[in-house]
């Protein structure tokens, strides 16, 4: 399958960024089918966010505590 340069929206900023063709590769090799939404500037920036608030459990979210049995 060939791919082609395109340009996408990014629905956070609404600044225009290219989902190159090696991107597009990389996505369809791990299986991935939708087009990114952010771009690469918004995408780090909520990755930074999220690990802020404490990773995949989110905000507001406590870790039970664990006692031997």
């Amino acid at each position: 399958m060939d791919f082609v340069d395109k340009t996408l929206e990014c629905v956070e900023c609404d600044s225009a960024f290219t989902f190159s063709a090696a991107e597009q590769e990389l996505f369809a090799s791990r299986g991935l089918q939708n087009d990114p939404k952010r771009c690469l500037d918004c995408r780090e920036a909520r990755k930074r966010r999220h690990a802020d608030e404490g990773g995949v459990d989110g905000p507001g979210y406590r870790r039970r505590e664990m006692f031997p049995a």
